[in-house]
């Protein structure tokens, strides 16, 4: 291999990750698709996400069901796929965002294994 084809090589392979750079950053610029719907209360919350997972624990609640939320679009490998849980009043909400059209379904998902959890929790104290 001649130094020409040797350059040529460095060139095309600067020119790949700069292009894949260029096109990353650009993705994570807009996100295509965005969600946003009620968690509910905080006693809810509390009981279906184990809160606090450990007594040294410094997370809040809201860092908690963020955590798992976080979690389940990284599983479902959501493009720069997002989770951001906010409380409005005494009600926790959370937004979710990435550059997948499986962002819609995360708020008929999410409520209703958040209404199993509840509906077995009530059995449970029976």
């Amino acid at each position: 291999m001649t130094f020409l084809h040797v350059g040529l090589l460095v060139g095309v392979m600067a020119l790949s990750v700069c292009c894949a750079e260029e096109a990353q950053s650009s993705r994570a610029a807009a996100k295509d698709y965005e969600i946003v719907f009620e968690l509910g209360s905080a006693e809810d919350l509390i009981a279906l996400y184990s809160y606090p997972n450990s007594e040294d624990s410094s997370q809040t609640l809201e860092q908690t069901v963020e955590h798992y939320l976080i979690q389940c679009v990284e599983r479902d490998l959501v493009i720069n796929g997002t989770a951001d849980v906010f409380v409005v009043g005494d009600t926790y909400h959370v937004t979710i965002s990435g550059d997948s059209k499986h962002v819609d379904d995360y708020n008929e998902t999410i409520n209703i294994s958040l209404r199993m959890g509840s509906w077995r929790l009530k059995l449970s104290a029976i």
